[in-house]
């Protein structure tokens, strides 16, 4: 349901926070065309002075000021969001055309150009889990290994993986534990959600999902797979991201350490981006295998 705190100001300007109903969408940036040809319409029809805008994928920000005696925001926004949705996104789902929830506050121009200011400095302070993780060594990396890790959103790739599975019992305990695919050759993709703060990774190897949850703590990258849960150490070498395994736990109970050999990295080669994931386990051998690339 469109929502607005309304207070009514002829000639005057407003600042606007509009989110999508489902904020894990990227439909702003995705069809950042089809909303700019939105707004030029209706600015045809009912004119305003657009003062700053900021367009993030799934929510924006807007300072408008209206015509002497004119205090009509919602005819505006409703006809720019008609004329998005119907006449933009025809292609789409009925879910991804859900009408977006409006938070609107009016204030003073100088008000507005001060929120916006402000606005536009904390954007620009967001910065990705990674590059809070491995601080100024994060720009010595390679553009493919920036690429996937880079700015707060939703982004999706697509590539080939191998994975070669242990054979012992112990090895596909463990494996069934930590969801951990198949063995064979498939190809993957890879969606990622994220944040300054965590990121969520949807890795679909074929038809087999795997997901897991990570988040940066402390200067350490925690990440939860299955029932399994690991603590690491992300460093830059040779132009690689290292992962250093710190701490091993399932269902609560912390493992030792010792148990686990791990060989994690991230590296570009031929310009695309590649991943090497092998674990073995004291005293079973080989736990999981797979390594490939994305683009």
């Amino acid at each position: 349901m469109t929502r607005y705190r309304r207070n009514f100001l002829p000639a005057g300007s407003y600042f606007f926070t509009v989110n999508l109903v489902e904020c894990r969408l990227t439909l702003l940036t995705d069809h950042i065309q089809r909303l700019r040809n939105a707004f030029r319409y209706t600015r045809t029809r009912h004119p305003f002075v657009v003062e700053a805008i900021v367009v993030l994928p799934d929510y924006r920000h807007a300072i408008w000021t209206l015509p002497e005696n004119d205090a009509g925001f919602a005819t505006r926004w409703r006809s720019a969001s008609n004329e998005y949705r119907y006449n933009g996104l025809e292609s789409t789902s009925y879910r991804d055309r859900r009408r977006a929830s409006l938070r609107v506050e009016v204030i003073s121009p100088v008000g507005a150009r001060k929120a916006f200011r402000n606005f536009t400095r904390r954007v620009r302070r967001i910065k990705p889990m990674y590059q809070l993780l491995l601080g100024p060594a994060f720009h010595s990396l390679p553009q493919s290994i920036r690429t996937l890790h880079r700015s707060p959103g939703t982004h999706r790739f697509t590539g080939e993986c191998t994975v070669r599975r242990g054979d012992t019992l112990l090895s596909q305990l463990f494996a069934r534990a930590a969801s951990l695919p198949p063995a064979g050759m498939t190809a993957l993709t890879l969606t990622v959600e994220s944040n300054e703060k965590h990121e969520v990774w949807v890795r679909e190897f074929g038809s087999y999902r795997m997901r897991s949850f990570l988040r940066a703590q402390e200067n350490r990258l925690y990440e939860s797979l299955g029932l399994a849960r690991f603590i690491f150490e992300l460093t830059v070498d040779d132009s690689r991201i290292r992962w250093t395994l710190l701490e091993v736990g399932a269902l609560g109970v912390k493992l030792p350490k010792r148990w686990f050999n791990l060989d994690v990295s991230e590296y570009e080669r031929d310009g695309r981006y590649h991943f090497n994931v092998q674990v073995n386990i004291r005293g079973a051998g080989l736990l999981v295998h797979y390594c490939g690339w994305l683009a």
